[in-house]
């Protein structure tokens, strides 16, 4: 029995930060912090330690504060200053000391970034006059930040754009600018070629395809994208056969 509680317990930490949504309450002077996870169709429930009920403030986004401190997922943000701290939203926030990006393990702080210029652009994504941030790093290789936007997003990974270049998560891709389109399941072309995103690895050029009448077969038929162009088939960065076609659809 005792076995089994601890290995309910150990779940539930392992899940706290990770859950679909967490909100705190307060009851008979106590804080409490809910916890729900699509692996515990029942809702977790703890009290927060040390947390001051009459001053403690939900913030939204599993953030909470009172006088004394601020609280992440029911336990104490070291490093953030309780009277100051705001929650910016998309995993970022403020404080007196600067801005932050909000993580597992506590508070990534974005060096440099600009308190009268800082925006929230997704929840990996802020910018500031100056720069764009992928989480609490600088992008130096943005050309533009005022322009700067994430376009869409693929198999947890975003395109995003500014008025010189697009960029495939943090990396700039060598494509013609004013041609280039985000097609479906993983493809994208522009008037030289014809591109697919492997999964982790990056932008990589479909050989021997042709941008002008490149179509993406939308039926998912396989985990790769599928293609097919005025020539024949093709399966994720590779041209495949006719029979190979059928075989997999």
């Amino acid at each position: 029995m005792r076995k089994r509680l601890e290995i309910v317990a150990l779940m539930a930490g392992l899940l706290m930060f990770t859950g679909c949504y967490g909100d705190y309450s307060k009851s008979d002077g106590m804080v409490y912090y809910h916890s729900m996870h699509t692996l515990m169709p029942v809702p977790y429930k703890f009290v927060v330690q040390d947390a001051d009920a009459g001053t403690f403030t939900d913030l939204g986004d599993k953030v909470g504060k009172d006088k004394n401190h601020v609280y992440l997922a029911g336990y104490i943000l070291p490093g953030a200053d309780a009277a100051t701290f705001v929650n910016l939203g998309h995993g970022y926030a403020s404080d007196i000391n600067g801005f932050y990006h909000i993580t597992e393990s506590g508070l990534d702080a974005v060096a440099g970034a600009q308190r009268e210029s800082f925006e929230t652009l997704s929840d990996e994504y802020a910018r500031d006059g100056n720069a764009v941030y992928h989480k609490h790093e600088r992008l130096a290789h943005v050309a533009d930040p005022g322009s700067f936007e994430i376009v869409s997003r693929h198999r947890n990974h975003d395109w995003c754009r500014d008025k010189y270049n697009y960029y495939y998560d943090t990396i700039r891709v060598d494509v013609d600018r004013a041609s280039f389109k985000i097609l479906k399941r993983g493809y994208s072309k522009d008037a030289n070629g014809v591109y697919y995103t492997v999964y982790n690895k990056g932008l990589f050029t479909v050989k021997g395809a042709d941008p002008r009448t490149f179509r993406v077969i939308t039926r998912k038929i396989s985990a790769e994208g599928v293609g097919r162009d005025c020539s024949g088939y093709f399966l994720g960065t590779g041209k495949i056969t006719r029979g190979q076609f059928d075989d997999i659809h």
